[in-house]
């Protein structure tokens, strides 16, 4: 699952702030904003499979990972360690059942509930991005 969440004008940003700061001080504030953000997306994802867990697997198992993409830049996926990911996916999108009668689709107490922290883990890395950002201004 990819957030969506997308910020208008970041590439003058960046090169405004790489002309300032360099580009090592640019890449490891980024690895270092990325990873962050990793840790806060994943409590984030956490708190929302808390109130619709059943044994707390799922829980236990979300994780996040800093990769680094074409260009140089990083981004952050946050997934699920082992074979949790379909339960997940059930869990968020909901599933069709066979029942005498026909078909029934069925809703779970978790449908809908990541998909709904998409906007707190933008503004949440917003935030941080900008804290970051005066820090390094800073020195």
């Amino acid at each position: 699952m990819s957030s969506g969440v997308q910020v208008e004008g970041m590439d003058q940003i960046k090169k405004n702030l790489e002309r300032k700061l360099g580009r090592s001080t640019m890449l490891a504030t980024t690895e270092q904003f990325a990873k962050k953000a990793g840790v806060a997306g994943q409590q984030i994802v956490r708190s929302a499979e808390r109130s619709y867990q059943n044994t707390g697997k799922s829980v236990q198992q979300t994780t996040y990972k800093v990769q680094r993409g074409i260009v140089g830049g990083h981004y952050v996926r946050i997934g699920w360690k082992g074979n949790r990911k379909p339960l997940v996916h059930l869990n968020e999108l909901g599933y069709t059942k066979k029942t005498k009668g026909g078909l029934r689709r069925i809703q779970p107490r978790g449908m809908g509930k990541i998909e709904d922290t998409k906007l707190s883990i933008g503004k949440t890395s917003l935030e941080l991005a900008k804290r970051l950002m005066k820090e390094q201004m800073g020195k």
